[in-house]
């Protein structure tokens, strides 16, 4: 059987740059991924994604924006992250993909579900190098076996404390079920990465992922993979 498979993503829109990001995600999503349905799950942002999205991307929203641990606010990150598997498993899919839409990733979702199917990988997630905890901005999950192992209610993001960070509490959780897959990329918090030097950054391999990059650093990581949008 065909697995079942949707892609989610939060967001906050606040700035017209953030907007830009999120609409050029959504083009890469549907570019590479015509078989998956794709939702955004919105923070009450003040521009609405519901304006600027297209019908391929459904958009659903809370009523209120709860914040962020590292700002003084609750875990707004780990609602949203707990939302799309509650959302997944009321809708019957078998996967779910939580992709972030300030992140994008060069690969196809469906041969990765299939070869977790086909080995009985229950989460997959990403390494990254600049910090010690993994790349939960793109990962994967079998959506009976979160269910089952009640990993919403264990994770509880109301009561979220701030440490540890909601990326450590989650592999925490998931334990044994983890692994790890084999895509390279990275999160540029520190603007170590620029237009000229990506390329090099990645000698023998050409980066499978990019976050926390200003949007023509992301359309140098587009054009290094090939990939075309309009």
């Amino acid at each position: 059987m065909t697995p079942r498979i949707l892609v989610y993503g939060g967001t906050f829109c606040d700035t017209s740059e953030s907007r830009d990001m999120v609409l050029l995600w959504s083009k890469v999503v549907r570019g590479i991924n015509l078989d998956v349905d794709v939702l955004v799950i919105d923070s009450v942002s003040p521009f609405d994604p519901r304006a600027f999205l297209d019908g391929n991307v459904e958009v659903v929203g809370f009523e209120k924006n709860v914040g962020h641990l590292c700002r003084g606010g609750q875990d707004g990150a780990g609602r949203t992250f707990c939302e799309g598997m509650l959302i997944a498993a009321e809708r019957g899919y078998d996967f779910v993909v939580h992709w972030e839409t300030d992140l994008l990733f060069a690969r196809p979702i469906r041969p990765i579900i299939e070869k977790m199917a086909r080995t009985g990988v229950k989460v997959g997630a990403l390494s990254q190098r600049y910090y010690q905890f993994l790349e939960w901005g793109i990962s994967f999950f079998n959506v009976r076996h979160m269910m089952q192992s009640r990993f919403v209610e264990r994770y509880c993001w109301e009561t979220a404390p701030a440490v540890p960070i909601p990326e450590v509490r989650i592999e925490q959780l998931l334990a044994d079920d983890l692994f790890i897959l084999p895509f390279r990329g990275m999160r540029n918090d520190v603007n170590e990465a620029n237009v000229a030097n990506l390329g090099g950054m990645f000698p023998y391999f050409v980066p499978d992922y990019i976050t926390r990059a200003t949007l023509p650093l992301c359309h140098e990581f587009l054009r290094l993979n090939g990939i075309q949008v309009k």
